[in-house]
């Protein structure tokens, strides 16, 4: 075994499968912000209007939270692919570390999809049932059926 293309394989497949999983966890940006606030929710003095203020506020927030979760979503056949063509990349990589010049052609299509597709997909979005992004119309001459 070439223990200088594993070595050059896992220095290039490291920055991406923790770029894939920071993209997938999250950083839990909004569950952060309401927690946040419901600690501060408990310092407050009762019967402040600055307190009432914040439960408000804190009323909202959970509220847009449990809406955002059941309307955005993954799509998981668009990962699998996604990671399968990264998969494939690094694959060609390797022949392309130990053949001929012409592999990297390859190497940089399966990379390029791979990239694109997981990117889109593992996204949070407002997805139809085929896993498809709805998007919002731009103008009126998408309006007319």
């Amino acid at each position: 075994m070439n223990w200088d293309a594993v070595s050059k394989i896992s220095l290039a497949v490291l920055p991406i499968v923790a770029a894939v999983v920071s993209l997938i966890r999250g950083r839990g940006g909004r569950r952060n912000q309401i927690k946040q606030d419901a600690e501060l929710l408990g310092l407050l003095p009762e019967g402040t209007a600055a307190r009432e203020r914040l439960l408000h506020h804190l009323d909202q927030s959970i509220a847009a939270l449990g809406a955002e979760e059941q309307e955005l979503t993954r799509d998981p056949m668009g990962i699998g692919l996604g990671v399968i063509f990264l998969g494939g990349a690094i694959a060609t990589f390797v022949l392309a570390i130990q053949g001929s010049g012409w592999w990297w052609f390859i190497v940089a299509l399966l990379l390029i999809i791979g990239i694109a597709g997981l990117s889109e997909s593992a996204a949070k979005a407002k997805r139809d049932n085929r896993g498809r992004r709805i998007r919002a119309a731009k103008g009126p001459e998408q309006l007319t059926p």
